[in-house]
């Protein structure tokens, strides 16, 4: 029919949503437009908003970049335009940020309009800070009873005395690697809708010198040995 209809797939639907929506998780989108009529179904609200941007791109509409002065809005009286899709984002999690902030209220406002116009962000939020230091700040009566769950470095000390922020451990012990499990789970159930835990290492060097981390491999293998110990008993 005429006008503008927005729905989400557990509404009431007319007999002619594709099936395949069902099955495209909680960013897929269906569009039926006409000249003279939009219909727009999606699985979650997020997909709506999607969908949304998506067809406002098809008459015209372009955020290029956080600034006004790069938002393209169309003249014109006609918003409708005949095409049909059904879609959904190849990644579920999306995104491009500034490292230490927009700086500004009105650059993190502009900012964040880019991200919805542009449908970054995702359904998926994922957690990839480096995870190192806020394991031990949630943890510090445990490191302080072990220090050799820190990475022994080449000088033959513990990495007890700089900052949280460098510090690495050593992977190989057991109980380091049981407390980084215990660490991830109590994440997890103190935020239920929780996605994600991240085991990103700090920044720098120090990876531990000691024989039995050697023994894992590179500096890389050693961050993915924890990493997946942790994932496997999250898993289970």
């Amino acid at each position: 029919g005429q006008g503008v209809s927005l729905a989400l797939m557990t509404d009431p639907q007319p007999p002619d949503i594709p099936a395949k929506l069902k099955e495209m998780g909680p960013e897929g989108f269906f569009i039926h437009a006409t000249k003279d009529g939009l219909a727009i179904v999606g699985n979650t609200p997020l997909a709506v908003r999607a969908a949304v941007y998506f067809h406002l791109e098809k008459i015209g509409w372009r955020h290029f970049f956080p600034n006004d002065a790069w938002r393209v809005v169309p003249r014109t009286d006609q918003i409708y335009t005949e095409y049909t899709a059904l879609t959904r984002p190849d990644y579920e999690s999306r995104s491009i940020w500034y490292s230490y902030g927009a700086g500004s209220k009105k650059a993190e406002t502009d900012y964040r309009a880019w991200i919805e116009f542009n449908r970054l962000g995702g359904a998926f939020r994922a957690q990839t800070g480096h995870a190192y230091p806020a394991i031990v700040n949630r943890n510090k009566g445990e490191f302080g009873k072990h220090p050799e769950y820190f990475a022994l470095l080449a000088d033959g000390k513990r990495d007890t005395e700089r900052i949280v922020e460098g510090r690495k451990f050593c992977v190989s012990n057991e109980g380091l690697v049981q407390l980084c499990i215990t660490d991830a789970l109590q994440q997890f159930a103190a935020t239920p809708d929780q996605q994600m835990a991240s085991l990103d290492p700090s920044d720098g060097p120090g990876s531990c010198e000691c024989d039995h981390c050697k023994k894992i491999g590179g500096v890389s293998d050693r961050v993915f040995y924890l990493a997946n110990r942790v994932a496997k008993a999250v898993g289970e």
